[in-house]
């Protein structure tokens, strides 16, 4: 298909060679004509080919402009996937940041439970010394080792050392004295073990006394609602 360019460039000649037929063929020869003859001559003669070039270059204006506009809705609709793009990978790298997050979280607590103990206290058959009661018993741990154990009894606010350790290992067990007033009232008998974790994080574990099976035993069941 023809450019209108190369429309208007056929028309020009093609008009051209009719207005030359007709003066040759009338006899006319335009360079013998006085001045005003001249003017009227060219003016009759190409002003239609003037005004068909200006109607060519308004319809070529116009397929320009729309050229210029379908280009600008290309660039838009490539700028919008551009943005849409951006937005995903935005999308994708928080998502992977927030996959990061929760492996460090998960790996922070599986670290953080490497090094927690895991205590457990012994049955005991207390015995009265000097109107008091003392349940020796057996601290096992199996979990991490723990450093500066202390115990203590607490029963009816009153508190009473059972005994303190320098380390338990893992797998190993110390010996603790429980001691309470048995007047002290009748509130739970309760033992908080106090330690240091290998990062030095201090923490405690409470177990509370209850009856045991065998008459006079008293065993130590550990509290899982307490928090240091």
């Amino acid at each position: 298909m023809f450019s209108r360019t190369k429309i208007a460039a056929i028309f020009t000649l093609l008009y051209l060679a009719g207005i030359a037929l007709i003066v040759w063929f009338k006899g006319v020869n335009p360079f013998s004509l006085d001045l005003n003859n001249l003017g009227d001559f060219v003016a009759g003669a190409f002003g239609p080919l003037a005004l068909a070039w200006l109607i060519f270059g308004y319809l070529q204006q116009g397929e320009e402009l729309r050229q210029s506009t379908f280009a600008l809705k290309v660039q838009g609709d490539e700028l919008k996937n551009s943005v849409e793009q951006q937005q995903r990978l935005a999308e994708i790298s928080m998502e992977a940041l927030a996959m990061e997050k929760a492996i460090r979280v998960s790996q922070e607590k599986m670290y953080r439970n490497s090094l927690r103990p895991i205590l457990a206290l012994g049955e005991s058959y207390p015995v009265l010394a000097n109107k008091l009661y003392v349940a020796e018993c057996d601290l096992f741990n199996d979990g991490a080792q723990i450093f500066v154990v202390e115990a203590y009894a607490t029963k009816d606010g009153a508190r009473k050392s059972a005994g303190k350790h320098r380390t338990i290992e893992k797998g190993g067990s110390v010996k603790i004295n429980i001691i309470w007033d048995p007047q002290a009232g009748t509130g739970d008998l309760l033992v908080d073990i106090l330690y240091s974790e290998l990062d030095s994080t201090r923490g405690v574990a409470r177990f509370k006394a209850i009856q045991g099976e065998e008459l006079g035993s008293v065993l130590f069941v550990k509290d899982e609602s307490f928090s240091s």
